[in-house]
């Protein structure tokens, strides 16, 4: 028995090594639970596999690699049913067997023994053949685990079919979305109405591509504004909706989810109560009804909405027309009986006062002009009232009911008349696009200027406010930043100018904020811009930020916090947009669980114990620590900094000394300030899942890292036509290096009938031959024969945070902000350079070659950007995604090699290489036990090399880290290249050199 399964052994390897690796770890795990007939008959469906199947290695090396974990929940008889299941995938395509093999020890612990084989089948299903369907049941059979832990077998059949019938009418974009879909939304759906989320699914499709597709974006959304409780009640109103009138249905959804996110859940269930009896009336007066409910329960108390609704449903009962209009809250009467339930302050009554109060603050004649139609709701802590955009006119609700007195009510007014007052009386209306700013180095001189076009289509001069908007990608997101930090300083100043209103201001912005949605419901970057509001009302350590979203917050709070002082102008506000639309604009537009907003911390001390930040009175730049120009040394002592935004209003502490010092997440403090921009935020359009090395138990863990694999976005201007156009002389010098190359990669053809020369072996035994009688060989000649290169790179670039520092220290002046265009050469900069001119050098030879990036944050963050793919022709395109090059988060290197090795192993090459650009050695969020636990990450990249080299490809990796001599030795095995390169200004003319002195 010892000798057959060393003969499998051996013809495994003949496959692939891994595959012999894993059959040999998984038999001696098996030998000890199993007899040897039935080891035996296990390797046998391994080893038919591997004979049968077209290239099956990957499914026969998970299949060994699964066996132990599944024997955990299956006996051998269904162990055996298990793996005749994936023979029958494998069969069809081995990468349905693989990806099924893959999630079975997960998926087996949700999944009764006895479903195993309909799950199989259900999977395949899926299968028709192509590329495409294959995609999607590898993806069904991968996220499998989180379906299943969600769905009854029943209700997976159901959600199976309704998937195949999105495939079969080539919706494959929307099959493959409406899984995700599922994973997000099953775990806060009740199990009793999950079959409803999946009914409704399927009837939505009935419909058309359209409102299915919208169903599947909005879902998510949609669902967590309702409560968790009432779900499965609003997806069969929905579902009820389409009978009734289809083409509203999935309208209804997004829009119904969304007013009820705007009442408090505990209303949630009389108000979908009262739509239902209203929806047996008049389906407009009961949509209606459901839209204006959060208006109208802001002014009136739960306990009169009976009263109210009443009254709408007998004017219903008399003319349909005027009942939608009374639930449309566009009736007089209707407005009367709101009235009636809403004692409180009436503007009537008080619009002299409010007139004269508000002329007296500006000394301008400012008309108070009611304004009772449901406004849009924008990012502002007040949303009741409107100032004109010539700024002379103020609207106010006619009345106002939001506390239980009048004098409550009329203060609010007179908080609100003091807020929109205040924009006039301090020049919020002054805004000069050329004025210097008083606490920021201007930027906007160096924002671009509106097109010709574009004014010539105004029909009126641009102001200079909208031409500053204008400069913006997104206007919609640059105005509500702007108007959160104008808001903010105009606020300040009125609280700093009237001391007796202050107490009542503040209370008043607070209980405002109260009644907006919980900002755990909003995709994040919204709610960022709220939480800049909730910065001028808390104390930081009060403020529930979610940990990924932590270090864009703190990034963005010193820069509001330039703006809280009196001596700030509407320019400053102007300037700190700017720059706040930049952390907003890159943070991830998700939504985080509520468990995931937790208050903001920092990490202090050697125990790395992690604290609130409070603020403490004026501290001095001497307390703070600085990056001095050899970089921060791992073993100082990690001083703890505590800073009120006071202090960087008034001066006292540096912007730029803030974002490299206090405002870097706690995470990343031992890892050389990498990851301050905060996790990966774009979308990616594929996920990879790989193994980590552990040294320490001597094992892989399974599935450890999610790379996240996206084409970086192209930008305006192309990169290597720029680097080509200021370096001339270096371009041409590379270029001729390599044409010497290509000339002299020539090899000696012997045996020819005519050539170059004669060979003298050939031509000896000529004669011989002559001499002896024998025919002589009349191929004696020699000539030498171009040969084809053969070589595949992938180059493999480091974008961790650390890149973002300057070449040269002394070109930054400490706290600088320095406007666009002016900023210091960067290390990043440079290995960009050298990237651009190694690509003249590549097409003058017609290698192959593809460029990577990457950056991590934690193990499921691992950001792996294409700027070109192997396979993919060079085009100004490739410029342009390098000039998209920047500076992320942290270095998890292990993954990303393995990725890119993924990639060249899937190239038919003589020579293969992956070369790797970094500027330090490997680090990350838990990459080991703790930061400080470099031997982990040092190992697990050293097998990632290792892993490569033993699939025929040659690593080699190149730092600009000064030190990196002291790890290099250990990271890379004796016989792996490595070159430190000590002055990183040298790096455009050294990797040229490299790459040649490697391929040849």
């Amino acid at each position: 028995m010892k000798m057959e399964f060393a003969e499998l052994e051996k013809e495994l390897e003949h496959f692939s090594k891994k595959v012999a690796e894993h059959f040999r770890a998984s038999t001696k795990l098996l030998k000890k639970r199993l007899p040897p007939e039935e080891v035996s008959q296990w390797a046998e469906v391994g080893m038919d596999m591997a004979r049968n199947c077209y290239k099956s290695w990957d499914a026969v090396s998970e299949y060994f690699k699964a066996t132990p974990q599944v024997l955990d929940h299956l006996d051998f008889a269904k162990l055996i049913s298990w793996a005749d299941s994936g023979r029958k995938l494998c069969q069809d395509d081995a990468s349905l067997a693989t990806a099924y093999f893959k999630s079975s020890p997960q998926t087996l612990s949700y999944l009764p023994t006895e479903n195993l084989t309909e799950w199989a089948k259900l999977g395949q299903s899926l299968y028709q053949g192509d590329w495409k369907s294959t995609a999607l049941a590898v993806k069904f059979f991968s996220d499998s685990p989180k379906l299943i832990r969600w769905l009854s077998l029943d209700e997976l059949k159901q959600f199976t079919r309704l998937v195949n019938s999105l495939a079969r009418q080539q919706h494959y974009d929307m099959a493959n979305e409406l899984i995700d879909s599922a994973k997000g939304v099953l775990p806060g759906i009740a199990a009793e109405d999950r079959k409803q989320f999946i009914a409704l699914g399927t009837a939505i499709a009935n419909i058309g591509s359209k409102d299915i597709w919208a169903y599947i974006k909005c879902c998510p959304q949609a669902l967590s504004q309702v409560s968790s409780g009432l779900r499965g009640r609003f997806l069969t109103l929905t579902e009820q909706m389409i009978k009734l009138k289809p083409e509203d249905a999935t309208d209804f959804f997004a829009d119904g989810a969304e007013a009820l996110g705007k009442v408090k859940h505990e209303l949630h269930a009389e108000v979908l109560q009262r739509f239902e009896e209203l929806m047996k009336k008049s389906l407009p007066a009961a949509i209606e009804f459901l839209k204006s409910s959060p208006v109208v329960l802001r002014r009136i108390n739960s306990k009169d909405l009976g009263e109210w609704f009443e009254a709408g449903v007998r004017i219903l009962g008399r003319n349909e027309d005027e009942g939608i209009a009374y639930f449309q809250l566009k009736s007089d009467r209707g407005e009367a009986i709101l009235d009636q339930l809403a004692p409180g302050a009436d503007l009537a009554s008080f619009k002299e006062i409010l007139h004269r109060y508000c002329k007296a603050l500006t000394g301008k004649d400012v008309e108070i002009v009611p304004e009772d139609e449901t406004l849009e709701e924008t990012i502002s802590w007040t949303q009741a009232e409107r100032l004109s955009p010539e700024g002379t006119i103020v609207y106010l609700p006619s009345h106002v009911k939001r506390y239980p007195t009048k004098e409550e009510n009329f203060a609010w007014l007179k908080v609100i008349v003091t807020q929109q007052a205040g924009h006039l009386e301090f020049g919020s209306q002054e805004f000069t696009f050329d004025k210097p700013s008083q606490f920021f180095d201007d930027m906007r001189p160096h924002l671009p200027e509106p097109s010709k076009e574009e004014e010539e289509e105004e029909e009126e001069p641009l102001t200079d406010l909208e031409r500053f908007f204008r400069s913006f990608q997104d206007i919609k997101l640059a105005k509500a930043i702007f108007n959160v930090v104008e808001d903010a300083r105009i606020d300040h100043i009125l609280k700093q100018e009237y001391k007796g209103l202050s107490d009542t201001y503040q209370q008043i912005q607070r209980d405002e904020l109260k009644l907006r949605r919980p900002l755990h419901l909003l995709r994040f970057r919204e709610a960022l811009v709220w939480l800049l509001i909730d910065l001028t009302l808390e104390k930081l350590e009060d403020i529930l930020v979610p940990e990924e979203g932590a270090p864009f917050f703190k990034s963005a709070a010193p820069i509001l916090g330039k703006v809280l002082s009196t001596k700030a102008t509407v320019e400053d506000s102007a300037e700190a947009t700017i720059r706040l639309y930049s952390i907003v604009n890159k943070a991830p537009n998700l939504i985080f669980p509520p468990e995931a907003w937790q208050v903001t911390e920092t990490a202090t001390g050697e125990k790395k114990t992690k604290k609130t930040v409070t603020p403490v009175p004026e501290p001095s730049i001497e307390n703070l620590e600085v990056k001095g120009e050899e970089g921060p040394s791992e073993d100082r002592e990690t001083r703890e900094v505590e800073i009120t935004l006071k202090d960087v209003a008034d001066g006292k502490i540096p912007l730029g000394l803030i974002y490299t010092v206090y405002y870097e997440p706690e995470e990343m403090e031992a890892t050389d300030a990498e990851g301050w921009d905060a996790p990966p935020t774009e979308e990616p359009e594929q996920v990879y899942y790989y193994d980590e090395w552990d040294y320490a138990a001597g094992a892989y863990r399974p599935n450890w890292c999610t790379i996240k694999e996206r084409t970086l976005e192209e930008s305006a201007e192309d990169f290597v036509q720029k680097t080509n156009k200021e370096n001339p002389l270096l371009v041409e010098q590379i270029k001729s290096q390599f044409q010497v190359l290509e000339l002299g990669h020539l090899k000696k053809i012997k045996k020819l009938p005519d050539g170059e020369g004669l060979d003298l072996d050939d031509a000896i035994q000529a004669i011989v031959d002559r001499k002896s009688g024998a025919t002589p060989d009349e191929k004696i000649y020699w000539r030498k024969q171009k040969v084809e290169r053969d070589v595949c790179v992938a180059l493999l670039l480091d974008m961790s945070a650390s890149t973002a520092e300057p070449v040269d220290m002394s070109e930054l002046k400490l706290g600088a902000v320095l406007p666009p265009g002016m900023m210091p050469k960067r290390i990043i900069d440079v290995a960009k350079e050298s990237i651009s001119l190694l690509i003249g050098a590549l097409e003058t030879i017609g290698d192959k070659y593809g460029i990577y990036g990457f950056s991590s944050y934690g193990r499921e963050h691992i950001n792996f950007s294409i700027i070109k793919e192997i396979d993919e022709s060079f085009s100004p395109k490739v410029g342009k995604r390098i000039d998209q090059i920047s500076p992320l988060h942290a270095t998890r290197m292990g993954p990303a090699i393995r990725h890119a090795t993924a990639k060249l192993e899937a190239k038919d090459a003589k020579n293969r290489i992956l070369f790797l650009i970094s500027d330090g050695r490997p680090r990350d969020l838990e990459y080991g036990k703790g930061h400080a636990d470099k031997e982990y990450a040092m190992h697990d990249t050293k097998m990632a090399f290792t892993e490569a080299a033993r699939k025929g490809i040659a690593p080699f990796c190149l730092t600009v880290d000064k030190e990196g001599h002291d790890y290099m030795r250990d990271m890379m095995s004796s016989d792996m290249g490595y070159e430190v390169v000590d002055d990183i200004k040298l790096l455009p003319e050294r990797l040229p050199q490299l790459y040649r002195r490697l391929s040849i």
